[in-house]
């Protein structure tokens, strides 16, 4: 939508990785990665997947996955060539489950409705689903980083194991940035980037 709109000459966007990368090969997106200017990156986000034990009876990674041979897993996602459907889709193939995506528009609905029970499982940022994660409401079942995810308190996840221990091959972490449409005045640009690098450089930001 950004890139379509008349914004400002000095506009940024804040975005993932995957507007460059995943998407454009997936889906038709409407730009071309050419057209989008890197200026400065923020974080790399990391995703696990998001259970509700009292509405499936699913507790754990394994329960899903036997739930899925029996069943029709519902998994929450931003639809087809998103990176959460991308992710899913490919974890649940292998692992011989059977699945469909119910589409949401944000990760934030997709958690809503895994509360809900509209759905057996989502994918969602480990931060965003924090607050439901420590207070028991809804259960991290694996983690698609390199190493098992030990950051929740106040919670019985402890220990989150991820996908790699499990025998799939998926790690992934998603890089968030701020870029600007081409065309933007490389001066900006770089004085936007020397912004934020003394920002991080400053031990009180």
């Amino acid at each position: 939508q950004y890139m379509t709109q008349k914004n400002g000459p000095y506009d940024l966007f804040f975005t993932a990785a995957t507007v460059l990368t995943l998407a454009p090969q997936f889906s038709s997106v409407g730009y071309n990665p050419s057209d989008i200017i890197p200026v400065v990156s923020v974080d790399q986000e990391q995703f696990g997947l998001f259970v509700n034990p009292e509405k499936t009876g699913i507790n754990n990674f394994e329960d899903l996955i036997e739930f899925g041979k029996t069943h029709q897993i519902k998994f929450g996602s931003g639809g087809p060539g998103n990176i959460t459907h991308i992710l899913q889709d490919a974890l649940y193939k292998e692992a011989g489950a059977n699945a469909v995506t119910i589409p949401h528009g944000s990760a934030m609905e997709g958690l809503i409705n895994v509360l809900g029970g509209h759905v057996d499982v989502t994918l969602a940022g480990l931060e965003l689903a924090r607050g439901y994660v420590e207070e028991g409401s809804l259960v991290p079942i694996v983690v698609y980083g390199k190493e098992a995810y030990k950051g929740y308190e106040n919670s019985i996840s402890t220990s989150v194991p991820t996908v790699v221990e499990k025998g799939y091959d998926y790690p992934y972490l998603n890089l968030m940035l701020f870029a600007a449409k081409k065309g933007t005045d490389a001066r900006a640009i770089q004085a936007i980037y020397d912004a934020a690098m003394r920002a991080y450089q400053d031990p009180s930001c």
